[in-house]
């Protein structure tokens, strides 16, 4: 299995984890925030739009809202950068 297919494995599980798609998405980022940008905002996005149900869920979603500011503010290298920071 590739990382890929354990995620989506993951998702079908856990459709409402914003912490899944949020680490997905700054994995993503810290490996190549350019090169998965699309997919980062996709991921992030989906982290923001789970309805939350701990404050664990809030924190989560509270990065995903941070790292998607940095993404459409500063750039994929500073998405990288503060990805990297968060790990």
């Amino acid at each position: 299995k590739t990382a890929r297919a354990d995620y989506a494995e993951a998702v079908r599980l856990a459709p409402d984890d914003a912490g899944l798609r949020w680490q997905w998405a700054r994995a993503l980022a810290a490996y190549d925030a350019k090169k998965y940008k699309g997919e980062i905002k996709a991921e992030l996005e989906a982290a923001m739009a789970i309805d939350p149900q701990t404050d664990i869920d809030r924190v989560m979603q509270a990065r995903a809202e941070e790292l998607a500011c940095i993404l459409a503010e500063s750039g994929a290298k500073a998405a990288k950068a503060r990805a990297l920071e968060m790990l």
